[in-house]
C-alpha cells in the first residue's frame, strides 16, 4: 500500500488558535463611517438620551448581547449599541472626569469589545491627558487584546512596544503572551519562544504559552525539544485534572511522533485522549494511521468504524472513507474493499451535492463545525451600518455607507466561498482517489 499522508485536519492541529481569514475584513471603512455618524449625532438626541448612572447597566447588556452569535433581533441590538456608543463618543471628556480609574478601564474594554476603535481611541486620549502613566499602560493592554482578537499582529507589537515592567505580574505576563503570539503569527518563531518562557508556571496562561512554544519549536523542526515541552506539561497534570488542553497536547505529540516514525509511542499518545474529549475523533484517526503503518489492519478497521459510527461532518470522517477500502485490501477481503470504494464514491458525491445546495446560514454552520474563520464580527458591523442608514444622516454619509455595505456583503460572500471551496476541494480529491482506487483494484484482480 502507498504512503499514508497526514491530512489537512491533522496539520491544523498544530496551528495556534485564531486562524486568520485569507480576506482582510474591510474594517477601516466601517470605523471611519461610524465616527462620521457619531460626529453628525453630536448635537442630537441620540447622544444625550442616556443617564450617566445608567451607563454601566446599558453597557453590560449590550456587551452581553454582542457575545450571542445567534442574536435573533440584530436590528434592535444594533440600535441600542449605536445609542450607547454615540453617547460615549460625544461625551468622552465628561465621562472620564466622572469615572474612577477602574471604571475608565472597563468602559474602554467594553467599547473595544463592540469594535468601536475610534471611540475607544478618543477615550484613550482623554485618559492620557490625565498624565497617569500606570493607567495608560493598562489601557494599552486592553488595546493589545483588541488587536489580538482582530488578528492585527503588527498592531499588538506596536501598542506593546513600550516599557511594561511597572505592570502587575499578571498583566505583564499577559503582554508577553500576546507579543509572543503576534511574533509567532508573523513567523518570528525564535523570538516568540523567548517570550513564552517569560510566562511563569503560576500564571493561568502558562499551559497555553507552553503549548504555543511547542508549536514554535515544531515549526523550527526542533521536534525533540517540542516533545520535551509537551511531556513536561502532561507530567504536571493528574488524570483527574486532564482537560482539553492536555488532550490537545497528546494529539500534538501523537502526530509529531507519527511523522517521525515512533509508532508505538504515537499510538499510546492518541490513546491517552479522554473519551469525552472533542478531540476524540482526531485521536481515533491518528490511531488508524498508526495501525496501518504497523500493519495492524484489524486495529485500523476498529478505529475507522468508531469514527464512522459518530456520523460527524469533519475532515477525519471524510478521510476514513478512503482509508477503509485500503484496510480491507490489506486484510485480503477484496469484496469488502470493492464495496467500500463504491460506498465512498457515493458518500463523496452526496457530500459534494449537499454543499452545492447550502444556503448562507447552512454554509456558516458547516464552517463552524470545521473551525473555519468566522464572519460573526463582519455580520455585526454590517447590521450596524444598515441601522445607521435608517437615521437622518447627510446624503454623502448615506452614499458612502451604501458602498461599504456592498463591500461587506461581498466580503462575507467571498470569505464563505473560499472556506467552502477548501472543503469541496478535499471532497473532490477523496472522490478522485476512490474512483482511481476502485479502477486499480479491478485491474489488479483481472491480471
Amino acid at each position: 500500500m502507498g504512503k499514508i499522508l497526514l491530512s489537512l485536519g491533522t496539520i491544523l492541529l498544530i496551528l495556534p488558535p485564531l486562524q486568520a481569514s485569507e480576506i482582510k475584513q474591510p474594517d477601516e471603512e466601517f470605523q471611519e463611517q461610524l465616527q462620521r455618524f457619531f460626529s453628525e449625532q453630536a448635537s442630537k438626541e441620540l447622544s444625550s438620551s442616556i443617564r450617566h448612572e445608567d451607563l454601566f447597566a446599558a453597557l453590560e447588556e449590550v456587551v452581553s448581547l454582542e457575545k450571542m452569535t445567534a442574536n435573533t433581533d440584530l436590528a434592535a441590538h444594533s440600535f441600542q449599541k449605536l445609542k450607547l456608543l454615540s453617547y460615549i463618543h460625544n461625551n468622552a471628556n465628561k465621562l472620564v472626569e466622572k469615572l474612577n480609574a477602574e471604571d475608565q478601564i472597563l468602559v474602554v474594554k467594553h467599547v473595544l469589545s463592540l469594535n468601536a476603535l475610534n471611540t475607544a481611541g478618543k477615550l484613550k486620549q482623554v485618559i492620557s491627558n490625565q498624565s497617569n502613566s500606570y493607567l495608560e499602560l493598562i489601557v494599552n493592554v486592553e488595546f493589545a487584546e483588541y488587536y489580538y482578537k482582530q488578528d492585527d499582529w503588527d498592531g499588538v507589537l506596536q501598542i506593546l512596544d513600550i516599557n511594561l515592567e511597572s505592570l502587575p505580574l499578571a498583566q505583564l505576563e499577559k503582554c508577553y503572551f500576546l507579543k509572543a503570539i503576534a511574533l509567532q503569527k508573523l513567523k518570528r518563531h525564535r523570538e516568540s519562544i523567548d517570550l513564552y518562557d517569560r510566562v511563569s508556571k503560576s500564571s493561568t496562561l502558562y499551559k497555553q504559552a507552553q503549548l504555543n512554544k511547542a508549536v514554535a519549536l515544531i515549526r523550527q523542526d526542533w521536534w525533540s525539544d517540542a516533545h520535551g515541552v509537551i511531556e513536561a506539561l502532561i507530567a504536571t497534570s493528574t488524570p483527574s485534572q486532564q482537560d482539553e488542553l492536555i488532550n490537545r497536547l497528546y494529539l500534538m505529540i501523537g502526530f509529531s511522533l507519527l511523522r517521525n516514525e515512533y509508532l508505538r509511542e504515537a499510538r499510546q499518545a492518541f490513546r491517552n485522549v479522554t473519551v469525552d474529549s472533542r478531540y476524540l475523533i482526531k485521536s481515533l484517526f491518528g490511531i488508524s494511521l498508526v495501525a496501518i503503518k504497523q500493519k495492524d489492519y484489524a486495529g485500523a478497521l476498529n478505529s475507522i468504524k468508531l469514527i464512522q459510527g459518530e456520523q460527524q461532518d469533519n475532515l477525519e470522517t471524510y478521510e476514513v472513507n478512503i482509508l477503509l477500502p485500503l484496510v480491507y485490501q490489506n486484510l485480503g477481503d477484496y469484496k469488502a474493499a470493492i464495496a467500500s470504494y463504491e460506498s465512498a464514491i457515493k458518500y463523496y458525491q452526496n457530500k459534494l451535492m449537499e454543499i452545492e445546495l447550502l444556503n448562507e446560514r447552512q454554509s456558516m454552520l458547516i464552517l463552524e463545525r470545521f473551525e473555519s474563520p468566522s464572519n460573526h464580527q463582519a455580520q455585526k458591523d454590517l447590521a450596524l451600518l444598515e441601522q445607521i442608514r435608517k437615521f437622518n444622516i447627510t446624503p454623502k454619509l448615506k452614499g458612502d455607507i451604501d458602498k461599504t455595505i456592498r463591500v461587506y456583503k461581498q466580503h462575507i460572500e467571498d470569505t464563505n466561498t473560499i472556506e467552502i471551496n477548501k472543503i469541496k476541494q478535499a471532497l473532490q480529491s477523496y472522490l478522485s482517489q476512490s474512483k482511481f482506487g476502485l479502477a486499480k483494484l479491478y485491474d489488479d484482480n483481472n491480471e
